[in-house]
């Protein structure tokens, strides 16, 4: 009676040998959360959201959310303002970014460079509006090589993909 006291007591022991170390190097990985604004960002020191638009001016937010496929994958971003204006280099962006532009412009060509297509896409803007340009990454069934594109998303998307899937903002020139 006496052997089986003591193995109850030792599996006592292990058990919380093991559970309580988790418990607590679990709590310490978890990503602590940013909450401004109703904007969450996974790190704080390089979000600044929600971006004040300067008076006359129109913001958009190249959004490319977290996907196992894209987070090695970087493409270069490139403006165009206007319809005459220079192409310029804007930004490299990474998997789980998003790359604030505030412009006057009222119009303006993203375009995207990818390693089997480039994605382009023109946005007619007004002065004070938010708008958001989601990047996507495509891998096709047949294909080894991913494709990318932007798409224009609505307000409650471009929020949520910026308030739930973005860690920093993109490298800016």
């Amino acid at each position: 009676m006496r052997i089986l006291e003591t193995g109850n007591c030792m599996y006592k022991i292990y058990l919380y040998l093991l559970v309580i170390p988790t418990v607590l190097l679990l709590a310490c990985c978890a990503s602590p959360r940013y909450k401004e604004s109703g904007y969450e960002c996974v790190n704080r020191g390089t979000c600044s959201l929600p971006e004040k638009i300067n008076e006359g001016n129109a913001l958009i937010y190249v959004i490319r959310p977290y996907r196992v496929l894209n987070q090695d994958e970087r493409q270069d971003l490139y403006i165009k303002e206007g319809t005459g204006g220079r192409e310029e280099h804007y930004a490299r962006i990474f998997g789980s970014t998003y790359c604030p532009i505030q412009t006057s412009a009222n119009q303006i060509t993203l375009r995207v460079v990818g390693r089997i297509n480039d994605a382009m896409l023109n946005v007619r803007l007004r002065p004070g509006y938010t708008y958001y340009v989601k990047l996507v990454t495509i891998a096709g069934l047949l294909e080894s090589h991913l494709r990318i594109k932007l798409m224009m998303l609505d307000k409650n998307s471009g929020e949520n993909y910026l308030m739930h899937e973005v860690s920093s903002s993109c490298l800016r020139n």
